[in-house]
């Protein structure tokens, strides 16, 4: 017995002395190797399915990308291969690349620069719903556990100067065998890249390294700040000035809702039994310019439509709101979320945070009623025609349990964690349609509010969701994808109307020829117009053709 643990003590430090010489002779080849083999199945599994045709055919050319991406790993940690260096980049690489695996595996999401800027503008509270057990757990397993490996192992660097004439040496070999093996099976590579090229960004570490590059390249350009004006000509209709009474609408922009979720568009649970029951215009078929908040949020608000929108050129220019505002309407926003992204920068805004009310926020975040919290008041307070915005936390998961109170828990079994591999589809679901069915409660408070106030100010409602969610459809959760490739459930959203007697009175609108149009396909294109049209602001850089009421606004006459 004896004898045998001292075998097997004797095998273990053997073994251990040989991992740690082999880490430490070959640090780079153990990383990529690592990296290759458990930090890219997410890369591996859609690589299965796109790489179809004969076994020796599609043996030889998944042996080929192996040796294609993991040439392209190593080239890249080649050029950090010096002393004081490599250690810590290794270890930033190893650590990184568990937790982009972590969501790629769990959560079906590719990191690129929008996933980025989405991470680098989340809130604590938003980044505390992503923090699992399971997360951490794999992290140290996959992250902490190999760093630790390369952290005591003894790293061999010659001088220098050496050492940057071995690392060119290695590269540029490592480059000539990069360049041979894509040429053996080029037309392989061409159609792949040409028809799948949005699966790069499940190569890991390569998609992070490039999108954190980029994200710097952007944010960190020394450009000319000021915010290209627009809609300078902008100003109100002297024909609707003649109106004694005030208007005001009530935008509110709507957080991770999907359409198809929305009882008002055919859904089987009734998620919606509030809003069934106003006098409102539902458009079932309304599509997001984005699958995020980062692009869907300036993009709603631009004058730029979702063929046109660049994130980086579009931050330079001004929103909606500015528009507005110089044209002489009263313009504010109240957020529940994570912030407007650039969009209110020039306008009033207010944060829920600074309200803590215990009936509408809970020990980590606010409710979305909290936005409702005097409001009554500001509009009452409001001398001139006003645009309120409230921005909603709406559906954000992965922790939809949060999104409401205990009382909206209608649909049940309801997951109650955010690590939702942990929970079946059903109650991720159910958790979802709960925060929907809460959305539908503050919308149609919202409403009650204003038909408050329909007696003595013209009042209307606009409701859209900034993008929807996938919610485990085809191994798929959450948001994000990029456009070309995400599923209709995360472009497809909700977008409501209501307007008072009056606002329709005097705004010229003709509910019978509105009703008639709801089935058109719209998207966040028309929002911007919409608005405008709404408002009666006239400019240049309005577009009748996009405005969703324009055909049935009747002539000015009618006044």
């Amino acid at each position: 017995m004896i004898k045998s643990m001292q075998i097997d003590k004797q095998l273990y430090q053997k073994v251990s002395t040989t991992i740690f010489s082999f880490a430490g002779k070959y640090p780079i080849l153990t990383v990529t190797i690592y990296l290759m083999l458990t930090g890219n199945l997410a890369f591996w599994s859609a690589f299965q399915k796109i790489n179809t045709g004969s076994f020796l055919n599609t043996l030889l050319f998944t042996v080929s990308f192996f040796i294609f991406i993991a040439l392209f790993i190593a080239v890249l940690l080649y050029l950090v291969r010096f002393k004081y260096v490599l250690k810590p980049i290794l270890v930033f690489i190893l650590i990184a690349s568990s937790f982009a695996s972590y969501f790629m595996t769990n959560y079906g999401v590719m990191i690129d620069t929008t996933m980025i800027y989405n991470l680098m503008e989340t809130d604590s509270s938003e980044a505390g719903d992503l923090i699992s057990t399971g997360l951490i757990l794999h992290v140290f397993l996959f992250g902490v556990l190999p760093s630790i490996l390369i952290v005591k192992s003894r790293i061999y660097y010659l001088s220098p100067a050496k050492q940057a004439f071995r690392n060119t040496v290695a590269i540029g070999l490592f480059i000539a065998i990069f360049i041979g093996n894509f040429l053996m099976f080029s037309s392989h590579y061409a159609s792949f890249f040409r028809n799948h090229h949005h699966v790069r960004y499940l190569i890991n570490p390569v998609n992070y390294v490039y999108s954190i590059g980029k994200y710097l390249s952007q944010t960190l350009m020394v450009e000319d700040t000021t915010a290209v004006q627009i809609g300078m000509d902008a100003h109100v209709n002297k024909d609707i000035k003649m109106i004694k009474k005030r208007s005001v609408i009530v935008l509110v922009v709507g957080e991770t809702a999907r359409a198809m979720n929305f009882s008002l568009n055919g859904y089987n649970k009734n998620t919606n039994p509030l809003l069934a029951n106003e006098d409102i215009l539902n458009y079932p078929n309304f599509y997001s310019c984005g699958t995020s908040t980062h692009v869907s949020l300036p993009c709603m608000f631009s004058m730029f439509g979702r063929e046109d929108f660049d994130e980086a050129r579009a931050k330079y220019f001004e929103k909606l709101p500015d528009v507005l505002q110089r044209a002489g309407i009263d313009v504010s926003w109240r957020d529940n979320n994570s912030g407007c992204k650039g969009v209110c920068k020039n306008i009033p805004t207010e944060n829920t945070n600074l309200i803590n009310l215990d009936y509408v926020c809970s020990d980590s975040e606010c409710y979305d009623e909290a936005m409702l919290v005097g409001l009554k008041d500001i509009i009452k307070a409001k001398t001139k025609n006003a645009v309120i915005i409230l921005h909603q936390k709406g559906s954000h998961g992965p922790a939809y349990y949060l999104r409401h109170p205990s009382t909206f828990q209608k649909f049940i079994p309801e997951c109650e964690t955010s690590e939702l591999s942990n929970c079946s589809t059903n109650e991720i679901t159910n958790a979802y349609d709960n925060t929907i069915l809460y959305t539908d409660h503050f919308l149609a408070k919202v409403i009650s509010l204003l038909k408050d106030e329909a007696g003595e100010i013209d009042t209307a409602m606009l409701y859209v969701s900034d993008h929807g969610e996938s919610l485990g459809e085809n191994h798929v959760y959450l948001h994000s994808l990029p456009y070309l490739i995400a599923p209709e459930d995360q472009k497809h959203v909700p977008f409501i109307t209501w307007f008072s007697d009056s606002f329709s009175e005097h705004n010229l609108l003709d509910q019978t020829c509105l009703k008639k149009n709801v089935n058109n396909a719209y998207s966040h294109d028309n929002l911007f117009h919409s608005i405008l049209g709404l408002t009666h602001v006239s400019t240049s850089i309005y577009k009748p053709e996009l405005d969703i009421y324009r055909h049935c606004r009747k002539p000015i006459s009618y006044l």
